[in-house]
């Protein structure tokens, strides 16, 4: 005869071991996830392709016009008239050409009055001189009882002076030289009868031309600075009284 409890320990091992196997069952019909979790996953791209069309762009394009030159400026015009140097007055170192040094005053300034109108300056000078001046032309005449030993006590021409004006006439000598000359030009024109000074005077730079036979001297002329090519004419004057 078996012992009660003997059976019931039987009895209760056997319903372990039955929910062992129950539970190792329901184990084995879990699905398997493993194999889905290493499985690579395709994904659809939804960018939209860029163009490869790499024709090239052309764009018409007009081409600009170049500018036209501007216009040349029109020259400048003075609004002073130079007025044409007169007739018959030459600046020469025997006198002015119509009228030469030694004419009675009277006459003189009858003959220059008619070719240049009156002067507007006169003046005395002493006892012995007078002259007149016509500043509009920068020109002066003197007149003298004495200095030369043909005079007789009749006030005579013996001299000028000439300076220039801007509005004119431009007078000049008998070989063309005139205010503004260059000595360029005055070496040209007498060679080694031209003397330039060395040195400034109390008149400034003061040049003189030799006589060449019956001729006479030249007018001497005053430059407006030291010997150069490039010196100027600024006054010329010839005789007595009116010069330097």
């Amino acid at each position: 005869m078996r012992h009660p409890m003997t059976n019931r320990t039987r009895t209760a091992a056997g319903i372990a071991i039955l929910g062992l196997g129950l539970s190792i069952a329901a184990c084995s019909n879990e699905p398997d996830t493993t194999a889905d979790t290493t499985r690579p996953t395709s994904t659809e791209s939804t960018t939209t392709p860029e163009s490869t069309d790499t024709r090239a762009e052309t764009t018409a394009t007009t081409p600009t016009p170049a500018p036209a030159p501007a216009p040349a400026p029109a020259p400048e015009t003075s609004s002073t008239t130079i007025r044409p140097a007169p007739s018959g007055l030459v600046l020469g170192n025997n006198g002015l050409g119509a009228v030469d040094f030694g004419e009675p005053i009277d006459s003189a300034m009858a003959v220059l009055t008619e070719i240049i109108g009156s002067p507007a300056d006169t003046a005395e000078g002493g006892d012995f001189f007078e002259y007149s001046g016509w500043q509009d032309l920068g020109l002066f005449v003197g007149f003298s009882t004495s200095g030369w030993s043909e005079f007789d006590g009749t006030s005579r021409f013996i001299g000028w002076s000439y300076s220039g004006s801007a509005d004119g006439p431009h007078l000049r000598t008998e070989q063309g030289v005139g205010i503004g000359t260059p000595v360029s030009e005055l070496l040209s024109l007498y060679g080694d009868r031209l003397t330039l000074p060395e040195v400034e005077g109390a008149c400034g730079w003061v040049y003189e031309v030799a006589a060449l036979g019956p001729s006479g001297a030249e007018p001497t002329g005053v430059l407006d600075r030291a010997p150069s090519e490039d010196a100027r004419v600024t006054v010329l004057y010839a005789g007595l009284g009116v010069g330097c």
